[in-house]
């Protein structure tokens, strides 16, 4: 009775102890507290021992195994263990229903260790972080190993070297594995810090002239380092003066706080110099009228004369000068560059001529002009041509002219010949009127090797605006200015003022012309014969089949009458003040009718008006450009007191 008594109090405690398990198995059953270790006295002495601290959840005995589990012994504490063997420590409940495991533990004595990586410990010096500039690279250098590996890596020129060269792209943090001869290892992190570079800029280049100087202006740094440091105020500095003597190239080395740098260059260029000629000294009659022409300059060039008295004007290259007295007047030319040079010219009064009658005499240069009434002679602009390119010279006044030099020139006599010389030359144009009286004037040009030749833009034949400058009252809002094309030539022409287009509101400068109707013509393909045209006390005639043909007969009759086609006025219109004209008598030969042309009178606009609002304006500048040539002409209108 009490063997069955026992067997079930057994089997109520392992219900009990299995149902508590099952309740708890997301949980530990055993609670391992602390375990120490007592390490053997010697290297072949068996006196080390484990002391186990742990407890079971329901308070049962506890078994430990130091060998996976094989043995199982019931003491906490379990001796006689050697140094330098391997013990796997294991618990479990007696009734072996809730195991726990340590792990391994080794006991240890300082005799008993033959691990040359534990006896002798390996290590590497700490190699410091770097830095660098975006786009540079370091020689990185560890020491000590027999065996080197680097991670990562992307940027490094080996991953196996003590000595790599690294370039990162961006900051970045290298590990290395260092092995010696005894196949320890050590590690070391080394951080290459990427700073960005500085974006140098050494400003835009400048033309100066010789002996003047200009101010450079560098940025995108914190300092400045400039070469050459020739012709320099300060090469360390940002914005140093430059007053070199030929035209030099200056780098700039511009550095940032991380020691980045970077570069960039301006050049400052020498203009060439000024050779200013106000022409050869002359003698004139008292109170004649003669040009002066000064040389040197160029497209862009401004000129003034002095003294004013006795000159037409003094900003031009070549005024008219009328004096009794003898004078000197000086021309300082200035280029676009602002560089300027001087010259005189001494005009002395031969007090003992006498001027004859105009048109008797003939006259040579600039010298003594025995008409008193010449032609009034306008030649083109200065010209810039490339080596080996043309440009057209055009001249206005006279019926009949020379240029000298003539190398160069297509047609020395023409008034509108092709200049191609290989140097830059000065070219006079004398123009005779049909009293055989003249006048001069000159043109430059200039042949530039730095121009391209690939395109060659056409001439600039005149001013586009007459002034420079226009003055009006301060209550004026509204200003008519007078531009030199007709209404008819606008399109050849933009115009702008502030930006804006203004408006044009009528014909300006207008000019009387002599009309002859062609629209009575009954048939103007039919064979005509000119039976009279009367100019002046000369008859002519001739033949012609077109109002074209009788418009070239018109002007090779009577060439400084400018006869041209007037379609919307159906009329042929031109004319010389200086002569006069009579009815243009034709008989048609198919029917022999008579028909007489009559000359009318004309008043035809030679400018364009152009309305300028100055409304709240103190100035103003009105910009015209010719669209086929790209020159481009202003005009500065201001409020004057």
């Amino acid at each position: 009775m009490k063997n069955a008594v026992r067997i079930n109090l057994i089997l109520n405690f392992l219900i009990i102890s299995f149902f508590s398990i099952s309740m708890q198995a997301q949980s530990p059953c055993i609670t391992i507290n602390d375990v120490s270790f007592i390490n053997p006295s010697e290297c072949d002495k068996s006196d080390g021992s484990i002391t186990i601290d742990a407890v079971h959840e329901f308070g049962n005995p506890l078994q430990y195994s130091i060998d996976g589990g094989r043995i199982w012994v019931n003491s906490s504490t379990i001796g006689n263990l050697e140094a330098g063997v391997t013990y796997r420590l294991e618990l479990r409940d007696f009734l072996g229903l809730c195991f726990e495991s340590y792990g391994t533990i080794e006991l240890e004595h300082p005799e008993c260790n033959t691990d040359p990586c534990v006896t002798n410990p390996f290590s590497i010096t700490n190699y410091p972080d770097q830095n660098i500039c975006v786009g540079g690279s370091i020689q990185l250098n560890v020491a000590g190993g027999v065996s080197y590996s680097w991670a990562p890596a992307l940027g490094l020129s080996a991953t196996n070297i003590a000595n790599p060269s690294a370039n990162p792209s961006t900051t970045t943090t290298y590990t290395v594995t260092v092995t010696n001869a005894d196949g320890c290892t050590a590690t070391d992190e080394i951080t290459i810090n990427v700073s960005e570079n500085p974006i140098a800029n050494a400003g835009v280049d400048a033309t100066i002239c010789a002996g003047s100087s200009t101010p450079l202006n560098a940025s995108g740094g914190s300092t400045y380092q400039w070469s050459p440091a020739t012709g320099l105020s300060n090469a360390s500095i940002a914005n140093p003066i430059a007053n070199p003597s030929a035209t030099t190239t200056y780098t700039v080395v511009v550095s940032n706080a991380n020691g980045c740098s970077s570069s960039d260059q301006v050049v400052v260029s020498i203009a060439a110099s000024l050779t200013v000629n106000a022409g050869d000294d002359m003698t004139i009659c008292p109170d004649e009228t003669t040009s002066l022409s000064a040389s040197g300059g160029s497209g862009g060039s401004t000129y003034l004369w002095s003294p004013i008295e006795g000159l037409s004007n003094t900003t031009v290259a070549n005024p008219t000068v009328t004096i009794s007295e003898a004078a000197t007047y000086c021309v300082t030319v200035t280029d676009a560059n602002g560089c300027s040079g001087s010259d005189c010219i001494f005009i002395q009064i031969d007090t003992g001529c006498e001027l004859d009658e105009e048109g008797d005499a003939e006259g040579t240069g600039n010298t003594i002009n025995n008409c008193t009434d010449g032609p009034v002679v306008l030649a083109c602009q200065d010209k810039i041509i490339c080596p080996t390119g043309q440009t057209q010279l055009v001249v206005n006044g006279g019926i009949r002219w020379e240029w000298t030099p003539a190398t160069g020139l297509d047609n020395p006599f023409s008034a509108i010949p092709i200049a191609s010389p290989s140097v830059t030359t000065t070219y006079t144009v004398t123009g005779w009127d049909e009293n055989d009286c003249f006048a001069t004037e000159e043109v430059v040009v200039t042949v530039d090797p730095n121009k391209p030749c690939d395109s060659t833009p056409p001439p600039c034949i005149e001013d586009l605006i007459p002034e420079e400058k226009m003055c009006i009252d301060p209550n004026d809002n509204l200003v008519d200015v007078c531009l030199d094309f007709s209404e008819e030539d606008l399109s050849n022409y933009t115009i702008s003022v502030g930006g804006n287009v203004p408006s044009v509101v009528h014909g300006c400068d207008f000019e009387m012309l002599i009309a002859y109707p062609y629209n009575i013509l009954p048939n103007q393909t039919d064979n005509y014969k000119i039976k009279s045209w009367q100019i002046n006390d000369t008859y002519y005639s001739g033949l012609f089949n077109s109002v074209e043909e009788l418009v070239t007969w018109m002007q090779s009759i009577d060439p400084t009458g400018n006869w041209i086609l007037a379609p919307t006025m159906s009329s042929i219109i031109g004319g010389n003040t200086a002569n006069i004209y009579h009815t243009l008598t034709i008989t048609q030969q198919s029917t022999t009718m008579e028909i007489g042309l009559s000359p009318n009178m004309t008043q035809t606009p030679t400018g364009t008006l152009v309305q300028v609002d100055m409304t709240g304006k103190d100035s103003e500048i009105l910009t015209v450009v010719e669209v086929a040539t790209g020159c481009v002409d202003e005009l500065l209108i201001e409020r004057c007191n």
